[in-house]
C-alpha cells in the first residue's frame, strides 16, 4: 500500500483522469503500487456500472475499455498480472446472477458487452489458473493430527517446468532479482549453518513479467488462491497468505540448511502455520544431496530423520509449520537447487483495504427498463440496511382498481390535464375535493371537468359539504381529534394539511368495497410510471404486483420540479434517497458539500417535503397519517409496506416566483392556530421570518414581494456550471411527456394551493 494515507475515492477521479487521457505508463505510478493501483480499477469498475449503459457504450471509458487499459498496464508490470482477469470475472459473475434470478432477459446483452478478447497476460494467467497448478487435495492423516506433512508428488503441471527453469537461469545471470544470503531466526543473522542465497517475491516487481512470466503467474496464483486451497483441506483452520514467497537458490557444493523449525513456538512464535515449498529444478538435470530430512513432532534431531524426501521437480511438500522439525541436507553435486516457499499464517498479514465488487443491484439501478422475463416486474425499494436499497422481482396477477384523492384550490386550467394524466396511467376514479367549491373560479373549475370527464371516472366534492356530511362519520380516534380543531384556521399550512389528512381518510371509508388501493396526491404532483425495474410501465401493473407479495402500503419517492430549463422539456431534481442510491452515500454527501444543497441548509435541496407519498390497500387502511402516509389496521412494517423509487412522484412545486410569494403571504396572513400539527418545512420558516422582520421594519408591499421573490431565486438558482455537475452525476431526470409539459407551463403563474 502507499507508504502516506491515500483517499481511494479522489485517486479513482485521478485514474479516470489518466484512462481518459491515455496517459503514458509512467504517470500512473503518481497513484501507488500495483496492489493499490489494483484497487482502484476495481473502484473504477464499480462505477461505471453504476453510471449505466450511456457511460458503458461510450467510447472514452466503459468497462470494456478499462479492461483493456488494464492488459496494458498488467503487460507493463504496472498492474498485479491478475487484474484483467479479475475485472472481467467480475462483469461474468454479475451477468451470470442477474440472469439467474430473472433480472434480466437471458438472452439480451448486458450493458458492458461485447468486452474485448482476453490480451496475451490475461491468457496466460487463464492458463497458468486452469492447468491445475496448486494440486494441494491433503490426506486424512494430515488432517487428523498425525504425521503433519503431506508430499504432493505433481503439484506442479509438467509443461510448466522447463519455463520456470529457463526464467530462473535467466533472472539469476542478469542480476534482476537482489539474492543475497539467507539469515536465521527473527534476527535473520547470517550462519554457516545456512548457505542458499534467497530473494522474496511478490509478483509485483518492476520489470520482473516480463522477464519471468511464468514465475510472476505462479507466485501470483499462491498468493492469491493457496490459503482458499489450504482452507477447504484444513477446514479446522482458518489460513491467511503471506505478503511473498521466498525463492531459494542452493548452489553445489553447499552445507545446505540444518536443522530447524519454520516457527519455533512460544515467545518466538512468528505466526506461521503451514510451510508449502514447492521444487522448482531443472528437471532434465540430476544432483546429489539437496533433500528435506524430517522429523515426526517432538523427536529429537541428532536421531535419524523419519523421512528423506528428494526434491523432485514439480513436487511440493506442505508440513505443520509448529510441528515438524526438517532439514536441507548438503548439496554435493548437479546444477543449483530453486525452491519456492510461502508461509501460511494464523493471522492476516495486512490490513489492506477491501476490494468492491459490482453488485446486480448496482446494473438495475443504472437500467430503468432492463430486458425482463415476460409478465414480470421489478421493485426497487429504498430501505435503511444497505444504500442501494434492495431490488426484487415481482409477478402481477389481478388487476386491482385504483383510486386517487386529491384537496384541491385554486388548481387553475392545468387541472383538467392533470386529471387525463392520471387516467391515462390507469387510475380508474379520481376524487377532487375543493377546498372552497363555493367560490366562482373554484365552481366554474369543477363544472368544467364535471362535463369533461364521466361521474363513473370523476368525484368531484366540496370541503363544506365534507366538513358538514363526512368527517363527523369518521371514526371517534385520537389522531383525528387535533385535525378537526386546526381544520377551521383558514390558509396556514397546518390547517390545509389538517382538512386534507381528514378528506382522505373520509374518501377512505367511502371507498371500501369499490377500490383495491387509494392514492393520496395534492394538485402539483404527477404519479408517473417509471418502467419495468421500477415497479411497473402501468400503474395497475404495479398495484397487482403489490397485491401478489403481500404489500398493504406503498411509498413512492417524489422529485421536485427544477425552475431552470425549458418548460417543454422539464426537469426534476432526484430525490435525496435515490441520488444517495445512484451515487452512493459518500458521492451523494460529496456532491451536497459541493454546492453547498443540504436540505436542513440555507439553501435545501429541496425547497419542499422529500419522504415521498403513499398508496394504501383500501381493505387495510383505516385513517390517512398526515399527507404522506396512511394507519393499517396492523402495523407497517417490512412486510406489508415498501418504500419505492418508483413509480414517481413529480412535485411542480412553486414553479414560479409569484407562486412562492403568494403561498407564503397568504399563510403569514392566515388565522392565528393553536400550535403545530406538525413541523413546517425549513423554508416556509425562513419565509415567515422574512415577513415578519420585513413588516417590522417598514416595508412597503412591493418592498416585500421584491424580498420575497429574491428569497425564491436564491433557494432555486442554479448557475451553468451546476446545472452541468447535476447532470453530469444524473441527478436531474428530464421527462418529454406532453401532459407534463403542458401542465408546466400551465402552473407558470398560477397561485399554488
Amino acid at each position: 500500500m502507499p507508504a502516506e494515507p491515500r483517499n481511494p475515492a479522489r485517486c479513482a477521479a485521478r485514474l479516470e483522469e489518466l484512462l481518459s487521457a491515455d496517459a503514458p505508463v509512467a504517470k500512473f505510478s503518481e497513484l501507488g503500487n500495483p496492489e493499490y493501483l489494483d484497487l482502484l480499477f476495481h473502484i473504477v469498475l464499480c462505477k461505471l456500472v453504476r453510471l449505466g449503459p450511456d457511460t458503458c457504450t461510450g467510447t472514452v471509458l466503459s468497462p470494456a475499455v478499462l479492461i483493456g487499459r488494464a492488459e496494458r498496464e498488467a503487460r507493463a508490470g504496472q498492474l498485479p498480472m491478475e487484474t484483467p482477469a479479475d475485472l472481467r470475472a467480475n462483469l461474468v459473475t454479475l451477468g451470470d446472477e442477474l440472469k439467474k434470478s430473472g433480472k434480466w432477459l437471458a438472452k439480451a446483452p448486458l450493458p458492458w458487452e461485447p468486452l474485448p478478447a482476453p490480451g496475451p497476460n490475461e491468457q496466460r494467467w487463464l492458463r497458468l489458473r486452469n492447468s491445475n497448478i496448486c494440486n494441494l487435495e491433503l490426506t486424512s492423516a494430515f488432517a487428523a493430527n498425525a504425521e503433519r506433512f503431506q508430499v504432493v508428488p505433481d503439484f506442479l503441471p509438467g509443461p510448466l517446468l522447463p519455463k520456470l527453469a529457463v526464467e530462473l537461469d535467466h533472472i539469476y545471470a542478469k542480476g534482476i532479482l537482489n539474492f543475497k544470503r539467507a539469515g536465521v531466526g527473527q534476527a535473520d543473522q547470517l550462519d554457516k549453518k545456512r548457505t542458499d542465497r534467497v530473494c522474496y517475491l511478490s509478483g509485483l516487481e518492476p520489470g520482473l513479467i516480463q522477464s519471468a512470466p511464468n514465475l510472476v503467474g505462479l507466485v501470483r496464483y499462491l498468493l492469491n488462491h493457496g490459503a482458499a486451497t489450504l482452507v477447504t483441506s484444513s477446514p479446522q483452520q482458518r489460513l491467511f497468505a503471506p505478503l511473498s514467497a521466498m525463492l531459494a537458490r542452493y548452489e553445489s557444493p553447499s552445507e545446505g540448511y540444518h536443522p530447524h523449525m519454520d516457527n519455533p513456538g512460544g515467545e518466538a512464535d512468528n505466526g506461521r502455520t503451514r510451510t508449502l515449498t514447492m521444487y522448482l529444478s531443472n528437471p532434465d538435470k540430476t544432483r546429489q544431496g539437496g533433500d528435506l530430512a524430517v522429523w515426526l513432532n517432538d523427536t529429537r534431531t541428532d536421531q535419524e530423520p523419519y523421512r528423506v524426501i528428494p526434491p523432485t521437480p514439480g513436487s511440493a511438500v506442505v508440513m505443520d509449520s509448529r510441528a515438524i522439525p526438517h532439514q536441507v541436507t548438503p548439496l554435493r553435486t548437479g546444477p543449483p537447487r530453486w525452491a519456492l516457499t510461502l508461509w501460511f499464517n494464523d493471522a492476516p498479514q495486512t490490513c489492506s483495504l477491501s476490494q468492491p465488487r459490482p453488485k446486480p443491484e448496482h446494473v438495475l439501478l443504472a437500467n430503468p427498463n432492463p430486458p425482463l422475463p415476460p409478465g414480470r416486474l421489478l421493485f426497487h425499494e429504498l430501505d435503511d440496511h444497505t444504500s442501494h436499497g434492495t431490488i426484487t422481482l415481482h409477478i402481477p396477477t389481478r388487476r386491482p382498481r385504483l383510486g386517487l384523492v386529491s384537496t384541491v384550490y385554486r388548481a387553475g386550467a392545468y387541472l383538467e390535464t392533470w386529471c387525463e394524466h392520471h387516467f391515462a396511467a390507469g387510475i380508474d376514479r379520481l376524487i377532487l375535493v375543493f377546498d372552497h367549491l363555493d367560490e366562482p373560479q373554484e365552481a366554474h373549475c369543477a363544472q368544467l371537468l364535471a362535463t369533461r370527464f364521466p361521474n363513473s371516472q370523476l368525484d368531484i366534492r366540496g370541503g363544506a359539504q365534507m366538513n358538514r356530511k363526512e368527517w363527523p362519520d369518521l371514526p371517534e380516534d385520537p389522531r383525528l381529534e387535533q385535525c378537526r380543531l386546526f381544520a377551521a384556521f383558514g390558509s396556514s399550512s397546518q390547517a390545509v394539511a389538517a382538512r386534507q389528512m381528514l378528506n382522505a381518510s373520509a374518501v377512505l371509508q367511502s371507498a371500501k368495497g369499490t377500490l383495491d388501493w387509494l392514492i393520496h396526491l395534492d394538485g402539483d404532483e404527477l404519479l408517473v410510471p417509471a418502467g419495468p425495474g421500477r415497479g411497473g410501465a402501468c400503474l395497475p401493473d404495479c398495484f397487482a404486483a403489490a397485491d401478489s407479495s403481500g404489500y398493504q402500503l406503498l411509498r413512492f419517492v417524489n422529485h421536485e420540479f427544477l425552475r431552470a430549463g425549458d418548460v417543454s422539456s422539464p426537469r426534476f431534481k432526484r430525490n435525496p434517497r435515490m441520488g444517495a442510491a445512484l451515487l452512493g452515500p459518500m458521492g451523494w454527501q460529496a456532491m451536497v458539500k459541493q454546492l453547498g444543497l443540504a436540505q436542513d441548509g440555507p439553501r435545501p435541496w429541496f425547497t419542499g417535503y422529500f419522504n415521498g407519498k403513499s398508496a394504501v390497500s383500501v381493505a387495510a387502511g383505516t385513517l390517512a397519517a398526515g399527507v404522506h402516509g396512511w394507519y393499517l389496521n396492523q402495523p407497517a412494517n417490512a412486510r406489508n409496506s415498501a418504500f419505492l423509487a418508483g413509480p414517481h412522484v413529480l412535485h411542480c412545486h412553486l414553479s414560479t416566483p409569484q407562486s412562492f410569494r403568494q403561498k407564503f403571504l397568504a399563510i403569514a396572513d392566515s388565522t392565528v392556530q393553536p400550535g403545530r400539527l406538525f413541523a413546517p418545512s425549513p423554508v416556509e420558516e425562513a419565509a415567515l421570518i422574512l415577513i415578519k422582520r420585513s413588516r417590522a421594519a417598514g416595508l412597503s408591499a412591493q418592498e416585500l414581494n421584491q424580498a420575497l421573490e429574491n428569497f425564491h431565486h436564491e433557494l432555486t438558482f442554479f448557475s451553468e456550471g451546476e446545472l452541468s455537475l447535476l447532470e453530469q452525476a444524473r441527478l436531474l431526470m428530464s421527462f418529454d411527456q406532453p401532459n407534463i409539459g403542458t401542465m408546466i407551463r400551465a402552473m407558470k403563474g398560477t397561485p399554488a394551493a
